[in-house]
């Protein structure tokens, strides 16, 4: 009698996980998109020197990208450029420290909203930001400032995952990757969540070992990041033993993109920036 309770017991607790699992599967929108700052947008507006760009994604619905040429760039004198996808609870306009590390490289920036996030419409959704990010490649690798041969992925945490679903289906010049996680299953995982149900995987770890050995890769990540944990940018390192790798003292913000990461970035870009 004894045995046969604690074996319903033990029933009850797996399917009660399990129901635990599916429901987080059947809300995983909310739960990869939870910060959308539509609200805080409403306020912002684009800084002078940015040429804004949208989209349409439906009848009546568009989502936004902001390009800013680099320092020198014109069409007479083209050269390189990134497509930047921000992080989590992040907007646009919060990311104007990126747009500035590289254009004063000489390099132009498209920074591109996702949709739901900002005055973007629309709503997120994993493989529907991967193929915005496709489309805003293609369009910015048609700019006359731009050399085609020459434009590069960066991503900063929940956007180092759509960089590299960018690099896994368009020929990124280099993916530069900020804080990342190995996959959406792994980050389940660190929160006790081992069924994953959901089929979307934003997979870095694959891309990475996927990604033809002649594009330059550059890792970086915080000691001290609390909501991705310095395990993750290790193990997508040692994915990739060609790979550019450094780690900050800081906790949750982009290394490369402050000192001492500018020269680190420098250094990374150097064949791809005007000689000075």
């Amino acid at each position: 009698m004894l045995k046969t309770r604690w074996f319903r017991l033990l029933v009850l607790a797996v399917l009660g996980y399990a129901g635990f699992c599916a429901a987080l599967a059947c809300f995983k929108e909310q739960l990869i998109f939870p910060l959308r700052g539509v609200e805080r947008a409403r306020d912002l507006r684009p800084p002078a020197d940015a040429e804004v760009w949208w989209r349409g994604i439906e009848e009546g619905v568009r989502t936004e990208a902001w390009f800013f040429r680099g320092r020198g760039r014109t069409a007479d004198a083209p050269g390189a450029a990134v497509v930047c996808f921000h992080g989590n609870g992040e907007l646009i306009d919060d990311n104007l420290d990126t747009v500035r590390a590289f254009t004063d490289l000489g390099i132009s920036v498209l920074l591109v909203e996702y949709r739901g996030y900002g005055r973007s419409g629309g709503e997120p959704g994993v493989d529907e930001i991967s193929a915005d990010a496709v489309a805003w490649f293609d369009r910015l690798k048609a700019r006359p400032e731009v050399k085609t041969e020459a434009v590069m992925a960066h991503g900063f945490s929940l956007g180092s995952a759509f960089a590299a679903q960018l690099a896994a289906v368009r020929p990124v010049a280099a993916l530069m990757l900020e804080s990342p996680f190995t996959s959406l299953p792994a980050m389940g995982r660190r929160q006790g969540v081992y069924l994953y149900f959901s089929g979307e995987r934003l997979a870095t770890d694959d891309v990475l070992r996927a990604l033809p050995a002649g594009v330059p890769v550059l890792i970086t990540h915080q000691k001290n990041d609390p909501i991705i944990p310095v395990g993750e940018g290790r193990k997508l390192a040692a994915l990739r033993p060609d790979a550019t790798y450094a780690e900050g003292e800081g906790d949750h913000f982009p290394f490369a993109l402050m000192q001492p990461g500018h020269t680190l970035l420098r250094q990374f870009l150097g064949k791809f920036t005007p000689p000075d």
